[in-house]
């Protein structure tokens, strides 16, 4: 599948700041960045990112501590990103299954 800058847009409404760091540290570290870094530029003037903020802490130490304690411990990222989906009340478009475990979230998957 290829997508046009315009449609990867458009599938998102917001992006957490955690997959915008993902993002850069991989441009960063490809052979193509200044052709990366354009076109990441065009897509955040595109998208919502959403921050970490005083509120989002509390969502993530709760999230955490729920999946702790069902045994299904998720990596900090993406933890990150589950609590700023719970605090903005937004589903998530990921193939990680693991985000299932979340309770309250809906995965979208592709």
């Amino acid at each position: 599948m290829i997508l046009d800058t315009n449609a990867l847009s458009a599938a998102a409404d917001a992006v957490p700041v955690i997959v915008l760091g993902e993002y850069r540290l991989g441009i960063a570290q490809s052979r193509h960045r200044a052709e990366y870094e354009e076109w990441v530029r065009e897509w955040i003037a595109a998208v919502t990112v959403l921050d970490i903020d005083r509120d989002t802490a509390p969502l993530y130490a709760t999230i955490g501590l729920q999946l702790k304690k069902i045994g299904k411990p998720i990596p900090s990222n993406d933890l990150w990103i589950a609590a700023l989906c719970r605090q903005h009340s937004l589903p998530l478009l990921s193939r990680d299954r693991h985000f299932d475990a979340v309770p309250g979230r809906k995965r979208l998957e592709w």
